[in-house]
């Protein structure tokens, strides 16, 4: 992989326009989903730490006063150390001007896909062979899966993805312009983006090993120095929580990453079932469809950068077989999908420059064939896009039973202010927010068990009735809201504990 050359002076201001209506679109048809929606996702967890740090500067989870220590949350009411909290820390200014739930905790993220957008299109100037092509890889983008669901959660995998993005494209102006001061901001943003999680490992592997692989040694040693002493420099801005909270440190964070990266025995057989794992998670995640163009996007770079000899096409096959290949190793059998969307991003520009180089092929009638190519590629992005989704909260704008805030205020205005209330993650921060007793009405040991505590009502939502959560907690229906049947609308059932069970310490 070499360095790119620098791209010519001059602005066209054509594609900004248009990489500036496709951030206008992906806010108008995220923003409805963001601002109805109940929690999910593991937003009970994400989001009330950014309105502790808001309110006292300390992340915490205050309704999961939990004491095994066999828990990855142990006294997360006192801190949240699970994971780096830099999310919390972008979160803390939304809630100092927007009331406090999970709308406003998922700002960041929104933003984030924004700003993601705009960088996809940065970087495919820089490392595809035209700008249309750079623009629809920043529309595909928007548009996939991959952008969608990291954008709209109280989660920092769009956070981190973003900050991988903007310091790939540091990079690659430091290679052009050969000013040092973009690796001093890449290696900014490779520190805050692990303040973000750990999965920014695998962006920073990747350019760990892109800038060691050209210029002499002197010039690689420097540049890998200056990466790795800027990135930790900014890793250490967490030390002060960590030396603060030690123990509870060490039982969260060793517990919920470090036990879970140790290798196992048979290293071969373990790294097929990881790919194996993983790539059924991409088919599910992707599309058949979507995840088919972007493997043949992602071949045909890599041809071209064989046969035709295109650094570019080269450095870009590369570093997007690199993102690939450290992210599956770095997830290993963890579920989650969203850190996609930083090599997804790499994707959509291989799958881009295909476009574009097929549509060359058409001589002067390139342009149509552009848009012609262009448009099947969005409409394979629309089924799962979530544009559904969006026209139904457009729709009922209004309407309570849409609305998880405005629908939880009137059930609690049925309900008593006293008693401790166990909660089902879709609207605990709503709860705690109304200032009841709110306990996290899950039943997992490795993360809260709500049945250690005593408790006198529980509202269950389809997380918790799908755990079987009332029958753990010996709890008698009393009323319920909603429409189980419509996933759109919310709905809860309400239930009287009549047996609390034994506080354990």
């Amino acid at each position: 992989m070499t360095a790119l050359t620098s791209i010519p002076a001059g602005v066209n201001w054509r594609p900004w326009i248009w990489v500036a209506g496709i951030c206008v679109l992906f806010l108008i048809a995220r923003l409805p989903v963001i601002l109805h929606e109940a929690g999910s996702m593991d937003e009970d967890w994400f989001a009330i730490p950014g309105w502790t740090v808001s309110q006292e500067g300390i992340p915490r989870v205050p309704y999961a006063p939990e004491r095994n220590r066999q828990s990855f949350f142990w006294k997360a009411d006192v801190v949240s150390l699970a994971l780096p909290p830099a999310l919390h820390y972008f979160q803390a200014p939304f809630f100092w001007l927007f009331p406090a739930g999970y709308p406003t905790a998922r700002l960041p993220s929104l933003l984030a896909g924004m700003a993601s957008i705009v960088l996809v299109y940065r970087i495919g100037r820089r490392m595809l062979s035209d700008e249309r092509s750079a623009v629809l890889a920043a529309a595909l983008y928007s548009l996939s899966r991959l952008c969608y669901f990291p954008a709209i959660v109280a989660r920092p995998d769009m956070l981190c993805g973003m900050f991988g993005l903007a310091a790939l494209l540091l990079v690659l102006k430091w290679q052009a312009e050969n000013r040092w001061r973009w690796l001093i901001a890449a290696g900014v943003c490779l520190g805050v983006g692990g303040l973000t999680h750990p999965a920014a490992i695998v962006y920073a592997v990747q350019l760990g090993i892109w800038v060691c692989l050209s210029g002499s040694f002197r010039q690689r040693f420097l540049a890998i120095s200056t990466l790795v002493g800027v990135s930790m420099a900014m890793l250490l801005l967490w030390l002060p929580l960590m030396l603060t909270y030690r123990e509870i440190f060490r039982v969260q964070f060793f517990g919920n990453v470090l036990s879970r990266t140790a290798p196992s025995g048979d290293l071969l057989t373990t790294a097929w079932q990881v790919f194996n794992y993983q790539g059924a998670l991409a088919h599910e995640h992707f599309g058949a469809i979507w995840l088919s163009l972007l493997l043949c996007g992602l071949i045909w770079t890599g041809w071209q950068g064989i046969a035709a000899r295109d650094s570019r096409s080269r450095t870009l096959c590369g570093l997007t077989c690199l993102a690939v290949g450290l992210l599956i190793a770095f997830e290993g059998r963890h579920p989650t999908k969203g850190y996609w969307c930083y090599p997804g991003a790499l994707l959509c520009l291989c799958f881009s420059q295909l476009v574009g180089d097929i549509a060359n092929r058409f001589g002067v009638r390139s342009r149509w064939a552009f848009i012609a190519l262009s448009l099947l590629s969005v409409a394979s992005l629309l089924p799962g896009s979530g544009l559904r989704a969006t026209a139904v909260y457009l729709r009922h704008w209004s309407d309570p039973a849409y609305h998880a805030r405005t629908f939880i205020r009137e059930v609690l205005k049925k309900l008593p202010q006293d008693g401790v209330f166990a909660v089902d993650p879709a609207y605990v921060f709503d709860v705690e927010m109304s200032g009841r007793e709110t306990l996290l009405g899950v039943n997992v040991p490795i993360y809260f068990q709500v049945s250690a505590f005593p408790c006198d009502y529980l509202i269950a939502s389809r997380y918790s009735l799908k755990n079987e959560l009332p029958r753990q907690l010996n709890a008698v229906p009393v009323a319920s809201y909603g429409d189980p049947d419509n996933p759109f609308t919310c709905y809860v059932e309400i239930f009287q504990v009549t047996k609390p069970a034994p506080h354990v310490e």
